[in-house]
């Protein structure tokens, strides 16, 4: 184990045991941001996978500059609010869970929004004529399980249990509509779940946990470990069903490993973690050629008609200088090759600034609102190491959505309930 390797493992213990002392702050921006990117750097410096490689120091100051830059961000909203009093986790939860919510708006606006996730996921199913999980063919072609326009609407399974979470936060009674949502949340989950897509499951445990740990008393050592075992397990075995044993040995073999076959299983999650840095840092040392925005606001371009377009006469490759068939780059990489490395400072400042600015807000004026804001914020940072969800069409529907209902139900309850979960 190199050097770098066990400090940043170091470090994330560290991180992990300051979480315990009391009071701390579980879900702060730089323990958040900080115990992600250590651990992808201690995991992608073991190089236990023969198509990774060294990286010159020009490389890892590119690479580093990112992060660096959005904790600079991070930092300076730290310092702007010392001295403000943060409102402690024990009056947050009371304050949350005491919100004035529109129970009748926010029921009506889960049943609408199931009501177009059923109709979008029945005619996609109509159009291509299978569901993935049930279909060999559909294994293989699982991203292709869409349909221009209303396949914007598959995407809304995150937004559903987000808005039955706050519902089951808020309101202890109104038990009819409380079974009625868990029947919904339920039955969006599992049907999702045959459409083998982890992207999306990750995404909505990611902004849930925040929600609970800063709404309730649910998160604690035990439920969190059977939170990320249940996580783990749900993505091993959706793993399982898009590879079986014989495609898992083929994995191993394809990435180069250097330990031993009978942890093959291990090859996917390691190689899903290091392969965005090692492509990241190989398409640092190659590339010369900048795309002005093309990339970091490719929804614009999604949403005007114009990517394919765009994409075809720049002649742009959305995957260049791979190193394997890992396709994913990291965040940073989306800034780099756009704008440079002015780019890369500018916009990782701002996220970091934004970040610190949405955490200081649920601190000091906690609300629904601003407890989902900043655990949006929290899943972008964990995410960071993968890709920039923000560039995303569907996942800014996603959040358009999420944020207009509950501006929608902001207001005086129609409804009691003060106490949660």
């Amino acid at each position: 184990m190199s050097a770098l390797s066990m400090t940043c493992f170091l470090v994330c213990f560290g991180i992990l045991i300051s979480s315990f002392r009391k009071g701390a702050d579980v879900f702060s921006p730089g323990r958040v941001f900080g115990f992600t990117w250590c651990f992808v750097l201690a995991l992608t410096d073991l190089k236990l996978s023969r198509l990774q490689h060294e990286w010159s120091g020009d490389v890892w100051a590119i690479l580093l500059f990112g992060p660096a830059a959005f904790l600079l961000g991070v930092f300076i909203m730290y310092v702007q609010n010392v001295g403000s009093v943060y409102t402690p986790l024990d009056e947050m939860r009371l304050t949350l869970r005491s919100e004035q919510v529109n129970e009748r708006r926010l029921f009506g606006s889960i049943v609408v929004l199931f009501v177009m996730y059923g109709v979008s996921y029945f005619v996609i199913y109509l159009i291509k004529g299978y569901v993935p999980l049930l279909s060999p063919e559909g294994i293989l072609f699982r991203t292709e399980f869409t349909a221009f326009g209303v396949g914007l609407f598959i995407h809304l399974m995150p937004v559903i249990l987000v808005c039955v979470l706050v519902y089951h936060v808020v309101f202890e009674s109104a038990h009819r509509h409380k079974t009625a949502l868990k029947i919904i949340a339920a039955i969006t989950a599992l049907s999702f779940l045959l459409l083998l897509q982890r992207f999306h499951f990750i995404m909505s445990a990611v902004i849930c946990i925040p929600m609970l740990y800063y709404s309730t008393r649910v998160i604690r050592l035990k439920t969190a470990s059977i939170f990320i075992l249940a996580t783990v397990a749900l993505f091993y075995w959706v793993s399982s069903l898009r590879t079986g044993e014989l495609i898992q040995y083929y994995l191993y073999l394809s990435s180069k490993m250097k330990f031993s076959y009978h942890y093959a299983l291990l090859t996917e999650p390691y190689m899903y973690f290091v392969m965005n840095l090692e492509n990241y840092a190989r398409s640092i040392e190659l590339h010369q050629d900048f795309t002005f925005g093309a990339y970091t606001f490719d929804f614009v371009a999604a949403v005007t008609g114009l990517k394919h377009w765009l994409r075809s006469y720049f002649l742009l490759e959305d995957n260049p200088y791979l190193v394997s068939g890992y396709n994913t780059y990291t965040a940073f990489w989306t800034f780099y090759r756009d704008f440079g490395i002015a780019g890369l400072g500018t916009i990782s400042l701002m996220l970091g600034a934004m970040t610190g600015y949405l955490h200081a807000r649920l601190r000091l004026r906690p609300s629904v609102l601003n407890l989902t804001s900043y655990a949006i914020a929290i899943f972008m940072m964990v995410i960071s190491f993968f890709n920039f969800p923000f560039s995303l069409l569907w996942f800014i529907l996603v959040i358009a959505l999420i944020i207009m209902v509950l501006h929608y139900i902001a207001g005086v309850k129609d409804g009691p309930g003060t106490a949660g979960l």
